[in-house]
């Protein structure tokens, strides 16, 4: 069977090394490293605990950005392999476009989880007591 070519992909015979490269290097800095630094941060960061959000976070919103994350990225191993071979369709688009809506989507989740931990807060007095 002779390999697809595309104006994307050149010919690359067998080398699916090559047609994996970018999604493995997507894997390994959006899927690792990412997730790395988001799950320090959850932990690292001062929290503001309350009785309504005992972990300072909403738990539930943080395991469905994880969910989404990993998703799109799932998604995007599907898709770009076939993209880089030549096998390109409305299927493959779809997917692509969807992969990076929910890692975005994540990524935001993330942001907005954790803003509240970093954002500067009011300077208390001597006598004041936290909240």
């Amino acid at each position: 069977m002779a390999p697809r070519c595309s104006p994307i992909a050149p010919c690359l015979g067998s080398g699916w090394r090559l047609w994996m490269a970018p999604s493995h290097a997507h894997m390994l800095f959006v899927g690792w490293f990412l997730q790395f630094a988001v799950g320090v941060a959850y932990w690292l960061l001062p929290r503001r605990r309350s009785a309504e959000r005992p972990l300072s976070y909403r738990e539930r919103a943080a395991y469905l950005a994880v969910a989404a994350l990993n998703l799109g990225l799932v998604l995007r191993l599907v898709a770009e392999p076939a993209e880089q071979t030549g096998h390109q369709s409305d299927g493959t688009l779809v997917l692509l476009i969807a992969s990076a809506l929910l890692q975005v989507a994540a990524a935001l989740v993330f942001v907005m989880q954790l803003w509240p931990r970093v954002a500067a807060r009011p300077i208390r007095g001597k006598n004041e007591r936290p909240t």
